[in-house]
């Protein structure tokens, strides 16, 4: 069954941090958090988190409450969620692909991270009050939302880091995209995306029940493009645009990665099942790498936090999630509720 975890926004990261505390070593001692080191008690961190304050101040009051949870001063936490905007090269890994299909929707991820941290993840059901409420895959010490979820609107997002960019003095990724789950239509999530001045780059997949429009957006601190999916559509971990992917250095598996799901994608049926999705993102990523010291290190298997699959119809969303650890799928159905009621 899965997990529900309610209340105010303090409430709700505390609650989040206990459930990752056993996780705490794992996060502490991997590489990202090592490289991190450089911006801890520094003006950089302190501008990151006035912004944040002044703009998402119950975000940052989820952000205290994990840390009261994690036992971990909230900064270092609000630092942590800033890993993939400050770090060039991050242990993330992702491939997610889209689907857009007349009534009817589907997209996937997979997500891999530090093997401590991604044994650790679980699939939550989360409800803020005065919001629609989401069931997100979610990380030890991480802001729900950075990945993949679907909200009681019928917003469905999918998240990937974007390596190798610029940062600037905006809002971390990781409380936009908490940011987004809080949102009641496609068009305001959308905007959220496009619009707000970002620390770093990433790349947000937007759907929504209901919904014939199905979105890609690639953003960083400069600007951001938008490319509506009318077939088929994937991403990993670098920039696709013509005007920034000669300035990114991104690492080769990203790159190898997106080959291989285009490839993969010529030999899937014309009306896949949630398998093929499976198979085809299971297929994809096997050996995804970390640059390590200018190196492309391979992640263990066991780093593979799992798969979430999407089926968007017009008034629901199939949620499917199938992880190493598991021998069989698991199944989960989001209802979505009246947007009258919740505008």
């Amino acid at each position: 069954m899965t997990r529900i975890i309610e209340g105010t926004p303090y409430a709700i990261g505390e609650a989040l941090g206990r459930l990752g505390k056993h996780a705490i070593n794992g996060l502490i001692e991997c590489e990202d958090w090592q490289r991190l080191q450089k911006w801890r008690g520094g003006r950089v961190l302190c501008r990151l988190i006035d912004r944040t304050k002044k703009t998402f101040p119950a975000y940052w009051d989820e952000i205290c409450g994990m840390g009261a949870g994690l036992g971990m001063d909230p900064t270092d936490v609000f630092l942590w969620n800033c890993r993939c905007d400050l770090l060039a090269a991050t242990i993330t890994a992702s491939s997610s692909i889209a689907i857009n299909r007349l009534g009817a929707g589907l997209v996937a991820q997979n997500l891999c991270d530090h093997p401590n941290l991604a044994s650790a993840s679980e699939l939550l059901d989360i409800r803020p009050e005065g919001k629609p409420g989401f069931l997100a895959l979610s990380m030890p010490g991480c802001l729900p939302g950075f990945g993949c979820a679907a909200n009681r609107a019928g917003i469905v997002q999918i998240v990937d880091n974007i390596e190798g960019g610029e940062f600037s003095f905006g809002i971390p990724s990781a409380v936009i995209a908490r940011a987004v789950l809080d949102t009641s239509s496609l068009g305001d999530a959308i905007e959220l995306a496009m619009e707000i001045e970002r620390v770093g780059s990433c790349h947000h997949i937007l759907a929504a029940a209901g919904e014939f429009v199905m979105v890609g957006i690639e953003a960083d601190p400069f600007d951001s493009a938008l490319v509506p999916i009318a077939n088929k559509y994937w991403h990993t971990n670098h920039p696709l645009r013509a005007d920034t992917a000669g300035h990114a250095h991104p690492r080769h598996a990203s790159v190898d990665r997106h080959k291989k799901l285009g490839m993969l994608f010529n030999q899937m049926p014309s009306h896949p099942m949630p398998e093929d999705i499976l198979s085809l993102l299971d297929s994809s990523t096997s050996g995804p790498s970390d640059r390590s010291g200018g190196r492309e290190v391979l992640i263990p298997a066991e780093g593979n936090a799992g798969t979430a699959f999407f089926k968007i119809t017009q008034e629901q969303i199939h949620v499917s999630l199938l992880r190493p650890c598991d021998t069989d799928v698991t199944n989960h159905l989001i209802e979505v509720e009246d947007r009258v009621r919740l505008q």
